[in-house]
């Protein structure tokens, strides 16, 4: 009876161990295909789900890492990289930083190009359609129905702007997005976030990127889109650096040539140790005062900004802490007039897309 007693309580000591190292497989199993953002503020990843989805479908977790820290001059990406230049008719440039880590920003770069063909008077349309007039006329007040002026005027201004709506055509368009990280690894993390903003399915989304082309001739990782009907997409990482390339239109055959050269400057580019990298930041002074007033009752602040390197710096924010953004120009900010201190917080951006923030608390009436 004893011995009975002790072969079952070792029959469930076994088993409680067996289930211990399973669930424990398990765990570590699970552990090994979730995706984890160590660098990337997670307030730019819109859905962590659909993230690992997408992530674990597209081998995230073992994308080619280097220990190559380089910087791009945005200011060498401009039109005369395509082509075809002459098409462009619109371009624009902006920036904006992004977070990794607590208080950690790093700067991203934002082109786009557009050409939209004029088309001249006499290719517009010059009538409605009776469909069209049919609709408009059961649209007008029962007190204008049998007054003809009225009904003509009427339709003229709609023919006018219906006239307007034709007279330019959107050929096509091209947006580019290049941003700096602090590491290869930030830079898989950063891609993946923009990887997941769009409207498609989960399901549709897994697909268009376990199916797109990988160059090796593209970046440390590369993915090509074929998103159809004259439109395609690029997302490429060279070391530190993420470049997101989106055209359609007569643009689209542009794509592959444009990544390929924006990627040839990247790598024209020394290669840096990190504290190579951040010596280079723009540093940021803040008077200990603001200014004295200026004509109609202007409150300022004057700064200074200056790089190690000598380099351009391309963009200057100011905002207080709650959102408002405040006139920064010829070394001045000016303050919003509040009854109560308010934090002010300046945002320097180089060409090498390297930033430096620098926050002071003011009080406007002393």
């Amino acid at each position: 009876m004893l011995k009975n007693t002790c072969t079952t309580k070792n029959m469930i000591a076994f088993h409680v161990l067996l289930a211990v190292l399973i669930l424990s497989n398990v765990a570590k199993s699970e552990d090994a295909n979730s995706i984890k953002f160590e660098f990337l503020s997670e307030h730019y990843v819109l859905d962590i789900s659909r993230a690992g989805d997408l992530g674990r479908a597209i081998n995230f977790q073992i994308w080619p890492t280097t220990n190559i820290l380089r910087v791009v001059p945005v200011s060498s990406i401009d039109k005369f990289l395509l082509q075809h230049p002459e098409f462009v008719t619109r371009e624009s440039k902006s920036y904006d930083i992004v977070q990794f880590g607590q208080e950690d920003y790093w700067g991203c770069f934002q082109w786009s190009v557009g050409c939209i063909e004029e088309r001249s008077d006499q290719d517009l349309p010059t009538q409605l359609a009776s469909e069209h007039k049919e609709i408009f006329m059961s649209m007008l007040p029962p007190e204008s129905q049998n007054d003809p002026n009225f009904i003509e005027n009427y339709l003229q201004d709609i023919l006018q702007r219906y006239r307007k709506s034709f007279k330019y055509n959107l050929e096509g368009e091209m947006f580019v997005k290049i941003c700096l990280t602090p590491n290869s690894k930030a830079a898989h993390e950063y891609l993946l976030s923009q990887m997941i903003e769009n409207a498609l399915p989960t399901e549709s989304l897994v697909r268009s990127y376990v199916s797109s082309e990988k160059s090796s001739e593209l970046g440390t990782i590369s993915f090509i889109v074929d998103l159809g009907d004259d439109a395609g997409l690029i997302n490429f990482i060279r070391d530190n650096i993420v470049v997101i390339v989106d055209a359609h239109g007569i643009f689209s055959g542009e794509i592959l040539q444009l990544a390929k050269k924006i990627d040839s400057v990247i790598m024209q580019q020394p290669a840096l140790t990190y504290q190579q990298l951040v010596s280079h930041r723009p540093i940021i002074e803040l008077a200990a005062d603001i200014d004295k007033e200026k004509t109609g009752g202007r409150k300022t602040i004057s700064y200074n900004t200056t790089t190690s390197n000598k380099e351009d710096i391309v963009c200057l924010r100011a905002s207080t802490v709650e959102g408002q953004y405040n006139g920064v120009k010829g070394g001045e900010i000016t303050l919003p007039n509040k009854d109560k201190p308010i934090t002010v917080k300046l945002i320097a951006i180089t060409k090498g897309l390297l930033v430096s923030t620098i926050e002071k608390e003011i009080d406007i009436h002393n």
